[in-house]
């Protein structure tokens, strides 16, 4: 089990995927440990040497009493990369993650390939931080994990998640009391406004559309507005779209990557399209594809990953959810009924379609195609609720 020392604070930390490959340290938030990359770490690993760690007084890390300030959790942050012998790498921080990241950026701005925060704000209430640390004092931390996973799944998604919440949960409630105020107070007298507005490393802001948990008011401290040249994307979830949405999350990432390479070479064709593939129609669907894989379909599914999951799934014009609604109309109007059965089961599985926009593409479909199509769209999708357990009333 690797630790990394700062002081006299141990460092847990862990790494997935080959040394050969460029280093990506993700960094968590507060409350978390490096539990909520899991569902991440495996749409990663084909493209970058994954390094998680817990930071100081979270996980399996050292929690020294009193405050800590991003400049420690930054310096913590650095003894990982040098216990893992990394130069230099790409790093990827949530919330207080993304702080810490964007404190690496300020102090160390020649060791970072690039950085990419997500979910993350630089406008803090300092009292009302301070109430969290006098809560956790007073009440311990359960009241205030109940409250932030509340606020950081949406609780539609939350049963189809627990294979990655549940041990989330358990690890924050295992947190020591100290480690969660000592790094509260880091967020509260976190000051970084200023440092970051001549940001000198290639910046990414992820921002999930769903986050209910991020507070970017006053106007003007996003951090996409502070830094004159960061680029942003948006993903469907929430506050954890790391594990809402990991595919989404994971291409932004990547894409952010190939254009800091030299050369401009981009993605592996293959390992992408699977990795987009994966995100759109689910493991399960795709594990059963491969498993049918023989010398007859090997050269056609190739040429579908690279062109169709690759190529044009993978492009930046479009998001997932206006894809598929393309791809349900299409499929609708030209009867491939097939393909819309099994873009509308995922769509709806995967969280980029609810049942209305299902409804919608329908009727759309059958204003332009004509009603015999929105009658067979209709009543595929009927029987297809009922085999997912989707009541009538909640269509």
């Amino acid at each position: 089990m690797p630790f990394a020392t700062n002081g006299n604070v141990r460092l847990f930390w862990k790494q997935d995927g080959a040394n050969t490959r460029p280093a990506l340290l993700l960094l968590t938030s507060i409350l978390a440990s490096n539990a909520m990359w899991e569902r991440l770490v495996p749409f990663l690993t084909d493209h970058f040497r994954v390094i998680r760690m817990d930071p100081r007084g979270q996980g399996a890390s050292s929690a020294p009493s009193g405050d800590y300030t991003l400049a420690e959790l930054a310096a913590d942050a650095w003894a990982v990369l040098d216990a893992a012998e990394v130069d230099r790498a790409l790093v990827c921080g949530l919330a207080l993650g993304g702080l810490t990241a964007l404190q690496m950026a300020a102090d160390r701005p020649n060791r970072l390939i690039g950085v990419v925060v997500a979910n993350c704000s630089v406008s803090i209430d300092r009292d009302l931080w301070n109430d969290r640390i006098v809560e956790a004092h007073q009440q311990g931390l359960r009241g205030l994990v109940t409250a932030a996973l509340e606020s950081w799944i949406d609780p539609r998604q939350r049963d189809s998640l627990e294979q990655w919440i549940d041990p989330l949960e358990q690890t924050m409630l295992a947190n020591p009391v100290d480690g969660y105020c000592g790094c509260a107070a880091a967020i509260r007298d976190m000051q970084l406004v200023d440092e970051i507005r001549d940001l000198r490393v290639p910046l990414l802001v992820i921002s999930a559309t769903g986050d209910r948990a991020t507070s970017y008011s006053p106007k003007g401290q996003r951090v996409v507005e502070l830094v004159p040249d960061a680029a942003e994307v948006q993903v469907a979830g929430g506050h954890l779209a790391c594990i809402e949405n990991p595919g989404a999350f994971a291409t932004g990432i990547g894409r952010f990557y190939d254009r800091l390479r030299p050369g401009g070479l981009g993605l592996d064709p293959a390992r992408n399209g699977e990795r987009i593939r994966r995100e759109v129609l689910g493991d399960p669907w795709v594990d059963q594809s491969l498993a049918s894989r023989d010398e007859w379909i090997a050269d056609y599914q190739s040429y579908a990953t690279e062109v169709a999951w690759h190529t044009v799934w993978g492009r930046e014009g479009l998001d997932y959810r206006t894809r598929r609604l393309l791809v349900l109309a299409i499929t609708a109007a030209v009867g491939r009924w097939e393909e819309f059965r099994l873009h509308v089961r995922s769509g709806i599985q995967q969280g980029s379609l609810t049942v209305q926009d299902v409804k919608e593409a329908a009727l759309q479909a059958g204003l332009y195609a004509g009603v015999p199509v929105a009658n067979t769209a209709f009543a595929e999708c009927r029987q297809l609720f009922r085999e997912m357990g989707i009541a009538a009333r909640d269509c």
